[in-house]
């Protein structure tokens, strides 16, 4: 099977996922590894962007690209999270713990909404919200990563640390209350998707049986308006024929008068 350009992207994407992890157990041999992880983090993240892009304005869109697509992002995502819950630099009441499973139970639920969706030939259009989130999402992830370097014992490198570390904490408290937001409104403008389908076939049920019911009665009246028809014409018949009776006796009295004379 030939791959175009925006799949291989998107393949690179997930090729780029296991780097991301072995530097970031790397990170124990030299903080250098920190600013090497971020920099594939981001363009990773980046590829996100790209493959999307490519795929949709050069008409290149594939089953194959739909189906890695989601995939891709998610595990990076979550490879994301793991890095920061792992590596405890959001241990504030376990904030990152906190936030990254709020995250990571959104995109599950709209998952299995969208599969949900799919089973009923519903289509779902993606969320300006939802996009925002991704968006909030993959600059606080790399900024926090960043913010490892808050510990380094040169002055000028922790300082830098903790600027990335401070706006990344708010970026990944922006992004979980989005996450929380988007997934609110996600569901609720797609509600439709959850009303079972034996509501429907109950009101088509009622509907035909009610159709059904009136052309029985149609029927029943036509049935009665008929033999009302034929009883009408039975009694005809019936005094057409005391009619022809009575002139036939009369016809005979005549003759029998006729003879005598």
């Amino acid at each position: 099977m030939k791959l175009n350009l925006p799949t291989k992207i998107t393949l690179a994407r997930i090729a780029l996922i296991p780097l991301i992890l072995v530097l970031y157990y790397l990170i124990r041999v030299h903080a250098v590894f920190i600013l090497l992880m971020t920099s594939v983090f981001i363009l990773a993240s980046c590829t996100d962007f790209i493959d999307g892009h490519i795929a949709r304005t050069r008409n290149m869109v594939t089953t194959l690209g739909k189906f890695l697509d989601p995939i891709a992002d998610k595990v990076l995502v979550v490879t994301g999270l793991f890095i920061i819950v792992d590596s405890g630099i959001l241990s504030w009441g376990r904030l990152g713990m906190i936030g990254s499973v709020i995250i990571m139970a959104r995109e599950l639920a709209i998952s299995a909404f969208r599969q949900i969706a799919a089973t009923k030939g519903i289509v779902m259009a993606a969320d300006k919200l939802g996009k925002l989130k991704t968006v909030f999402t993959l600059i606080a992830i790399p900024a926090l990563f960043l913010g490892m370097y808050k510990s380094s014992s040169n002055d000028f490198v922790s300082i830098l640390g903790k600027i990335f570390f401070w706006f990344g904490a708010v970026m990944f408290v922006v992004s979980v209350i989005m996450t929380i937001v988007s997934g609110i409104n996600y569901l609720t403008k797609n509600k439709i998707v959850l009303v079972d389908n034996e509501v429907k076939s109950n009101k088509c049920d009622n509907t035909s049986s009610n159709d059904k019911d009136n052309a029985n009665d149609d029927t029943s009246n036509d049935n009665r308006d008929n033999a009302n028809d034929e009883n009408i014409k039975a009694e005809d018949n019936v005094e057409l024929g005391e009619e022809t009776i009575t002139q036939n006796n009369d016809n005979s009295s005549i003759k029998e008068d006729i003879q005598n004379n």
